[in-house]
């Protein structure tokens, strides 16, 4: 007779001492823990009153249905992608994604490495509608010399210092008016312009003048228009002082000394040879002049 056949008189055997029938919860109050040895196998397992089995077969809610622990090498469980949209609750750490073909919907910033100053965009980029503030250095290709801006761009105050340019930097001529603070090295051929360049004289003007008697003043000359004025030096004959001060007003205590031989240290920027005077320490002094 085998183990599980002796095992199971034994119970009958139990319920009949009990003058009881095998049905219901009467069978687990009658048999409490029953043990069954099966010597032929080699093991035992304990039967705890049929109490690990579900009531009824299908699916229904957690207290009436049967546990079951994964074993250690189970094959991988395939998950449905649930309509394109899965919701992870909680963190999840992602160490690298190799290829991402499309991303939407993003409201939040994304913060994307400079890889070393270099990002390389495959495709076409469309528009970027605003860019907040920056705060680090953002390295701009120069797309072989040439960017082109949409749009207007605002003003930029005062640029300090600006180095390591290697390509040609495109200057507004600001109306044609620029001003350069320091020097500046042309190198090559520069246009410069003539309008503000003085204007040579159309003619020149020598003569000379005597004082016939001292401290009676007399003018230069008679009226003459100049352009730049006139150099004037004492007669180096003379014997006294000469006086050059203005025809109305000079004299020996209001005009510009000048010894036998002596003139002007500099042009006398007047507009008309009849503006200057003459007066003398002593009779007959001569000058002579050449103006323009």
């Amino acid at each position: 007779m085998s183990a599980i056949t002796t095992a199971a008189t034994a119970v009958l055997d139990a319920v009949a001492a009990r003058d009881q029938t095998v049905t219901g919860t009467d069978l687990d109050v009658a048999l409490g823990r029953v043990q069954v040895e099966f010597a032929e196998a080699g093991f035992s397992a304990t039967i705890d009153a049929m109490a690990q089995l579900p009531a009824a077969l299908g699916q229904t809610n957690k207290a009436g249905s049967l546990s079951v622990t994964l074993a250690s090498n189970q094959d991988a469980l395939p998950v449905t992608d649930n309509g394109g949209s899965l919701t992870v609750d909680g963190t999840v750490a992602v160490s690298t994604v190799t290829t991402v073909t499309a991303v939407t919907g993003i409201t939040n910033v994304v913060h994307v490495d400079d890889n070393s100053g270099s990002l390389t965009v495959d495709g076409s980029l469309t528009s970027v509608t605003t860019v907040g503030t920056i705060t680090n250095v953002v390295h701009v290709d120069d797309n072989s010399g040439s960017l082109t801006v949409d749009g207007s761009l605002t003003s930029v105050g005062t640029v300090t210092t600006v180095t390591g340019i290697t390509n040609v930097v495109h200057v507004d001529d600001n109306s044609g008016s620029l001003t350069v603070d320091g020097s500046v090295s042309i190198t090559g051929t520069a246009a410069v312009s003539m309008a503000n360049l003085p204007t040579p004289p159309s003619a020149i003007f020598a003569g000379g003048k005597t004082v016939t008697t001292a401290g009676t003043r007399v003018a230069l000359a008679s009226t003459q228009a100049l352009k730049k004025g006139v150099m004037i030096r004492a007669a180096t004959s003379n014997t006294g002082l000469i006086y050059v001060g203005t025809a109305a007003g000079v004299s020996s205590s209001a005009g510009y000394e000048l010894a036998p031989g002596e003139c002007l240290p500099e042009i006398l920027p007047v507009a008309d040879l009849a503006s200057v005077g003459l007066d003398s320490s002593v009779n007959s002094q001569s000058v002579t002049y050449i103006a323009s």
